[in-house]
């Protein structure tokens, strides 16, 4: 129901009039005033002291990320941030020569690639590109931006441009998700966030029933993983597997080796 504006200020005229008659309503309204300034000053203040005092940003220094979506929006403007703050940016275009991908050109530290995650040739270069790119520095995340929507009943939506959001929201993020392209990171998880694939994995993630079959496929070819009778779930990535350092997989636990990716 549609609200009079001249009904709304005519109440509101007549309550500010008849406010000094109720003692109580001042009060109220000044207790209320109170709480609301002081809390929010106080939250502000707590949030501006905690950021400034125990919040840091993470060194990009030999880090690189790689952005899809990146032509507008949020992608566009991550991609600057990250740059800005020293990360090597890769950022994944759906059309490598628009104005978006244009702009981001111009900063030292970003890759425009052409990359349409609809389309799995495009996908594979950008990944090639990537390597190469690399250099001494890490793959360290991965943001799945790229998407799009289509509005409208669901019976009302052509066929077409419905498999066109799933390919693009769905299966395409799929293909760049961080296990695809293998982020130099070691993980412990859950056992569904386990990135692992049978594409970038020695293994599929699966429960160690057998440790002699595990010790078949892992351990034979790293023999400083060791196998105990507990539980846990563990994902581990050889660039972080050290000399000298253990790294226990246990009986049970469901596991996903990620091979180290280095570049050039």
């Amino acid at each position: 129901m549609r609200t009079s504006w001249v009904l709304f200020f005519a109440l509101v005229f007549t309550l500010c009039k008849c406010w000094k008659y109720v003692p109580l309503a001042s009060t109220v309204a000044e207790w209320i005033g109170f709480i609301v300034v002081v809390s929010s000053l106080s939250y502000w203040l707590a949030r501006y002291i905690w950021t400034v005092a125990f919040v840091s940003l993470v060194s990009g220094e030999g880090k690189a990320v790689l952005v899809t979506g990146c032509d507008s929006g949020f992608g566009y403007y991550l991609v600057k941030s990250l740059s800005r703050i020293g990360f090597f940016v890769f950022a994944g275009c759906l059309d490598a020569n628009s104005d978006g991908a244009n702009d981001l050109r111009t900063l030292d530290n970003v890759k425009v690639l052409q990359m349409d995650i609809s389309s799995e040739e495009q996908v594979n270069d950008a990944v090639a590109t990537i390597k190469v790119g690399l250099g001494s520095k890490v793959l360290w995340a991965v943001v799945c931006n790229a998407g799009m929507r289509n509005e409208g009943l669901l019976e009302w939506i052509p066929m077409d441009a419905l498999k066109r959001v799933i390919d693009v929201n769905i299966i395409g993020n799929c293909r760049v998700m961080p296990g695809r392209v293998s982020v130099h990171l070691l993980l412990f998880a859950n056992a569904r966030e386990l990135a692992g694939t049978a594409e970038v994995s020695l293994i599929t993630p699966a429960v160690l029933r057998d440790i002699d079959e595990l010790k078949q496929i892992i351990f034979a070819v790293h023999p400083k993983l060791t196998a105990l009778e507990h539980s846990a779930v563990i994902a581990v990535n050889e660039s972080y597997v050290e000399p000298g350092v253990a790294i226990t997989l246990r009986q049970g636990d469901e596991v996903a080796f990620i091979p180290a990716i280095s570049g050039g």
